[in-house]
This record gives structure tokens, C-alpha cells and sequence, in this order.
């Protein structure tokens, strides 16, 4: 029941990992693209 628990909480956390990687990669591109072409508005 422990190994399940831990299994599941790692799982979780790869998760939460990847979608943190991915927030992260998305930003750095916005901001690359707001570098390239700059929004109308700011």
C-alpha cells in the first residue's frame, strides 16, 4: 500500500515537473517572440 502511495506521489510530481518545463519553454518563447515582433500592446 506504501509502494503504491509512493508510486503515485512520484507520478505526480513527474507531472508537475513536466508541466512546469513546459510553462517555462513557453514563456521563453513569447518572450523571444515579443523580442522578434513586438506586441501592438505594450
Amino acid at each position: 500500500m506504501l509502494l503504491k502511495a509512493t508510486l503515485k506521489d512520484e507520478i505526480l510530481q513527474s507531472e508537475i515537473y513536466i508541466w512546469s518545463l513546459m510553462i517555462e519553454v513557453d514563456y521563453q518563447f513569447s518572450r523571444i517572440d515579443n523580442i522578434v515582433k513586438p506586441d501592438k500592446t505594450n
